[in-house]
């Protein structure tokens, strides 16, 4: 197995560990159902694209909340601007 067949594989299964926690926190800030299914799609790229700086054995899910709180962010700033 190639180091991206690798890679790809532990992302996954991390994911599929904490992706419950992840969306329910995202839930719980934004409570329309569609929106937080976007944010969480979005959270998803974002960590896939940052995954090569997580240190594995550390806290994925803590990391996972860490990117979905500024994905959160980001989705209530387009907001703000989408109401002016």
């Amino acid at each position: 197995m190639d180091s991206n067949s690798r890679q790809t594989e532990v992302f996954l299964t991390l994911l599929m560990t904490n992706q419950r926690r992840i969306n329910s926190f995202i839930l719980s800030l934004v409570p329309n159902f569609n929106d937080a299914d976007d944010i969480m799609q979005e959270t998803i790229t974002v960590m896939w694209r940052k995954f090569e700086h997580f240190q594995i054995g550390t806290d994925f899910a803590g990391w996972g909340l860490k990117v979905a709180y500024y994905c959160i962010l980001n989705y209530r700033k387009q907001k703000s601007k989408d109401k002016l």
